[in-house]
């Protein structure tokens, strides 16, 4: 540890240079050797400046005059900051408590500390490279009175019972995701095999008491989910269904949600309607 003079009183710079110069610096040598002394100490400033007052004190006692432009100059060359404090700290300073000191760190610290930085980043980008995509309902291609199907602000229905109309979220391509799965009119193909996480979750907004979905591989039902709502009139519910579950996939499967009825209204907007696959690792299976 190193004491900064930029945190001292002046009063305590003075009393500071005056010990060094008492005890470091020869009253024998002239001005020149005497600031020379001082080169790299971290309080050369202030032990400079007092040499030049003691130097200016002797000549006027003298009736001499100290020549300005070579104590210009030898200060000038002192007076440069040292290269090797990086970085600051709090430690107690034996005239002032709790001042701020300089610490030396060693490069070879500093670059490592980059080198675990871009390794921690590295490691990050890597586990995004995982096989994960997610789909929201989309409608902005239908128009109210132009398709029957559509009633506007997202309200739509699948009389086929395939849920079709899905867009991949935007972090889907920048990700590079839209390469590990295939995408066409509501089937959702798989290109690595694996376990996968997959979701799925209608907004139902409809007359029927009794709501819900399957989410398929291939042909075969892997998912079920059912709402039920009951009333003596018929009238319009709006009920929430969600379902996951954990499958292995293989590569050349195909992920669809089917309705469980036909001409079933729902939400189909980002937030409410939506689906997608998420893959927990490469496994074997006999």
């Amino acid at each position: 540890m190193v004491y900064d003079s930029n945190y001292l009183s002046e009063s305590e710079n003075d009393n500071y240079a005056s010990d060094y110069l008492e005890n470091d610096v020869s009253s024998d040598n002239n001005f020149s050797d005497n600031v020379e002394m001082t080169r790299g100490n971290p309080n050369a400033s202030q032990i400079a400046i007092s040499l030049v007052k003691r130097a200016v004190g002797d000549a006027n006692a003298q009736g001499l005059s100290l020549a300005s432009d070579d104590s210009k100059e030898i200060l000038s060359d002192n007076l440069q900051p040292t290269e090797s404090f990086t970085r600051r700290t709090r430690a107690r300073n034996p005239w002032r408590p709790n001042v701020d000191v300089e610490e030396i760190e060693p490069k070879s610290t500093a670059t490592s500390r980059r080198r675990n930085r871009n390794r921690h980043r590295n490691n990050n980008l890597e586990s995004l490279q995982q096989a994960i995509v997610h789909f929201s309902g989309d409608t902005s291609k239908y128009v109210v009175g132009k398709h029957e199907n559509f009633r506007g602000n997202g309200h739509l229905r699948h009389p086929n019972q395939i849920f079709a109309d899905w867009k991949e979220s935007d972090w889907v391509k920048p990700l590079g995701m839209n390469e590990k799965f295939d995408f066409m009119n509501g089937y959702l193909k798989i290109k690595e095999n694996g376990l996968y996480f997959v979701y799925a979750q209608i907004y139902y907004l409809d007359e029927h008491d009794t709501n819900g979905f399957h989410v398929h591989k291939n042909r075969d039902a892997i998912l079920q989910c059912t709402v039920m709502t009951h009333t003596v009139s018929t009238v319009t519910k709006g009920n929430t269904c969600y379902t996951a579950g954990v499958e292995y996939l293989r590569e050349g499967d195909e992920i669809s949600i089917r309705d469980v009825g036909s001409h079933r209204y729902s939400l189909f907007e980002p937030g409410k309607s939506f689906f997608g696959v998420i893959k927990l690792g490469d496994v074997k299976v006999k």
